[in-house]
């Protein structure tokens, strides 16, 4: 018990702190020499959030379905449900517990609404596994709840939307609502932001670290990459759910966003997008910028309109 409120102090330290670089200094893109230091601040503060507990008032509990692992998390029962596809490039096989704690945030922000979390566990290694695993959690949910919204960062993105265009062109149902937060959609990696916000990535800006936007092993053996199933920038996304779309405009995924956003508007989708100046990949998942509050704010805000059924203007 000592060692975990060590290391909530030492993380909030960290974060607030942030001895190695300054914040502000980060957001103005001053320290892209030391891109490296802010990764292993990012690294280190990654491995503390997992060892913070889950919060107290809240339930949990597993489930599997066709051989598929999921947390079903809750204050409450409710017939509305929130699956969450967690990212990691398709290679991080655990929940991490920061994604139980950003989705607490969520949450108890959404005021006027209730709803269960369902997190999917996946852990498949080899296209298309990791789809599969999601579109069974989807089959489950459809078949419980009676109003469904999924939300999915960078990699869980990717296969949200791989999943559902499947799905609609099996004329299989959908379900209400789609969030999606800097999903990484192009694995052939074709996207101009790839070259153009290269020196403004903070994260994925460093020679090293773009080893899984490269040659990812989840697509391996996949020969065609423009695949809309393997990168969903290429699906045509006609009679979907209304979209949700956050990213950080400083990202080298940031047309990853963009593109599907458009494909989504020509086609006459319900669809929002906002891309945060200065701001980096994930970076909901860090509670140190006033922009996290604000998307959190307008997911919020979204879930409450699909489960109240009423359209809430996006401020």
């Amino acid at each position: 018990m000592i060692k975990k409120i060590f290391l909530i102090i030492f993380l909030n330290f960290t974060l607030l702190s942030c001895s190695i670089l300054k914040i502000t200094d980060i957001l103005i893109n001053n320290v892209i020499t030391n891109k490296e230091k802010v990764i292993d601040i990012y690294d280190t503060v990654d491995k503390l959030i997992n060892t913070v507990d889950y919060k107290p008032g809240y339930s949990i509990n597993a489930y599997k379905f066709r051989n598929t692992v999921f947390y079903r998390y809750r204050k409450k029962d409710s017939k509305n449900a929130l699956v969450y596809v967690h990212g990691g490039a398709f290679r991080v096989e655990y929940i991490k517990s920061a994604y139980f704690k950003f989705n607490e945030r969520i949450l108890e922000n959404t005021k006027n609404s209730n709803y269960e979390i369902l997190l999917v566990d996946y852990k498949g290694k080899k296209y298309p596994s990791q789809s599969i695993e999601v579109n069974n959690v989807v089959d489950y949910a459809l078949n419980h709840y009676d109003k469904i919204v999924i939300m999915g960062d960078s990699s869980g993105g990717n296969l949200i939307l791989s999943t559902l265009l499947k799905r609609r062109d099996e004329n299989k149902p959908l379900i209400d609502g789609i969030v999606l937060l800097s999903p990484f959609t192009d694995l052939s990696n074709k996207v101009k932001s790839r070259v153009n916000k290269f020196d403004d990535d903070i994260l994925f800006g460093v020679s090293w670290h773009p080893r899984y936007l490269n040659n990812n092993p989840y697509v391996s053996e996949v020969k065609d990459l423009t695949n809309p199933y393997v990168s969903p920038v290429y699906g045509d996304y006609y009679n979907f759910p209304k979209t949700l779309i956050h990213y950080g405009a400083n990202e080298i995924l940031s047309d990853d966003s963009i593109l599907v956003y458009n494909n989504m508007i020509k086609n006459r989708v319900d669809a929002r997008i906002k891309g945060y100046k200065n701001m980096q990949h994930n970076f909901q998942l860090f509670n140190i910028f006033k922009e996290t509050n604000d998307s959190i704010n307008k997911i919020s805000r979204f879930l409450e309109e699909i489960y109240n059924d009423k359209r809430v203007d996006d401020k």
